[in-house]
């Protein structure tokens, strides 16, 4: 354990969940910044990602916050502040569903995100639709 400067002790886990939001919030910053400079907005796709994360335990709670996140990940540019959320509920689902194991997660990953993205690509389409 390792005390910060107002005297609290913080794990491990803890610090790199912190270093990885940290790094997730200024890379979307920085691709914010970039991609307005070019014209591209952030705008053009409402949020699908619900702001702030509930904190939770659930682990099927948290599955469905991590595709979420991996939806909007993969179709449009993030806000800075969904991509930090979404950093630390995937960091979340990680370490309760695969024991922080990242390869896990991968292969699970790959063989889920067809039928997962599926379902949200009928979702978008089905409110395109409807005009909502």
């Amino acid at each position: 354990m390792k005390r910060t400067a107002s005297g609290r002790t913080c794990s491990r886990p803890d610090r790199l969940a912190a270093r990885v939001a940290i790094s997730m919030l200024s890379a979307a910053a920085c691709v914010t910044t970039v991609a307005q400079a070019q014209g591209i907005g952030t705008e053009d796709a409402p949020s699908q990602v619900a702001r702030p994360l509930p904190d939770t335990d659930d682990v099927t709670e948290l599955e469905r916050q991590f595709w979420d996140c991996d939806y909007a990940a993969t179709t449009r540019l993030m806000a800075p502040l969904d991509a930090m959320g979404c950093s630390l509920a995937t960091e979340r689902f990680q370490r309760m569903a695969f024991g922080g194991d990242f390869g896990a997660l991968l292969v699970w990953w790959r063989e889920h995100k067809p039928v997962e993205h599926g379902k949200r690509d009928a979702q978008w389409a089905e409110r395109a639709g409807s005009g909502s």
